[in-house]
């Protein structure tokens, strides 16, 4: 699997399970069942899915790149 295939793939489903698992807290901690929120609940992690997915290479390089540097550094 390719690198960035990977990256986005952990990012939607990182992005995916923040966002729905806010929105369950959300909907706990206001005393609403989750049964009356599935539609909101869907719509966050499909929200949080996609946001996930264009960050998720991004952010994986960028942290890819940090460790390479102090790699280099130690050396």
């Amino acid at each position: 699997m390719n690198r960035i295939v990977r990256r986005t793939l952990i990012g939607f489903v990182v992005g995916a399970l923040a966002f729905g698992l806010a929105s369950v807290y959300q909907a706990i901690s206001s005393g609403v069942g989750l049964v009356r929120t599935l539609g909101p609940l869907g719509f966050m992690m499909v929200l949080g899915g996609t946001i996930g997915g264009l960050a998720g290479p991004l952010v994986g390089e960028a942290v890819a790149r940090s460790r390479q540097r102090r790699a280099q550094r130690r050396r």
